[in-house]
């Protein structure tokens, strides 16, 4: 299992985004294997194609290709402290613990993220 983060998925969906060929590149090789997606990546995937007034269809597609967790209302307090000690962004620190509760790896080409999530031991797969 891959957890995806807003900037494979962001990159997978703009061909004019700087990780699109990589983010392609990536998708191939994730074939077979099941994609995670937190809620609230979901919803930074989405602002977007909100703006772009494609809303439904965007959501739609990421809802077919990735499997959208259940929000785990005893979350934030491990959201908060990742973000403290890892010093993530909030969104970094969704994914990297959505990836650590499902014992999944990261998709991702945020170089902080990727660095956190290898300090623990997970699979990070976009980043060199």
């Amino acid at each position: 299992m891959i957890v995806a983060d807003a900037s494979f998925l962001i990159g997978l969906a703009d061909a004019e985004d700087v990780h699109h060929r990589a983010a392609v590149q990536l998708r191939a090789g994730l074939r077979g294997r099941t994609v995670l997606l937190h809620p609230l990546t979901l919803a930074e995937c989405l602002v977007g194609p909100a703006r772009l007034d494609e809303l439904q269809s965007a959501e739609t597609s990421l809802r077919t290709a990735t499997v959208v967790v259940e929000f785990d209302p005893t979350s934030p307090a491990r959201f908060a402290l990742l973000r403290a000690q890892a010093r993530l962004r909030l969104p970094d620190a969704i994914v990297l613990d959505t990836a650590i509760v499902h014992g999944a790896g990261i998709a991702t080409f945020d170089e902080r993220l990727a660095a956190s999530a290898r300090t623990r031991g997970l699979e990070v797969l976009g980043t060199a």
